[in-house]
């Protein structure tokens, strides 16, 4: 990968200094895209748990409109 950057005329501008320099922008870069990469894993955590809320409480909601739909059996006696 190579970089573009404007040389400065008064320093040394020998291979080992360009690469090191290559290496500083690569660094710089990569670490930029390591703060992207944790600060949409930390928003699709957040999304994930409230979806997980969501669909605990559609869990408990259900349970309860099952509950009040369910026949309830009574005994009856009948006078003889």
């Amino acid at each position: 990968m190579a970089f573009a950057y404007q040389l400065d005329l008064f320093e040394i501008n020998d291979p080992v200094t360009v690469l090191q320099k290559d290496f500083r922008l690569l660094d710089k870069k990569c670490q930029n895209v390591q703060r992207g990469l944790f600060a949409r894993f930390s928003t699709l955590e957040e999304i994930v748990e409230m979806l997980r809320d969501l669909c605990y409480q559609q869990k408990i909601e259900i349970d309860n409109l099952k509950s009040k739909l369910e026949p309830k059996a009574e005994m009856i006696e009948f006078p003889k």
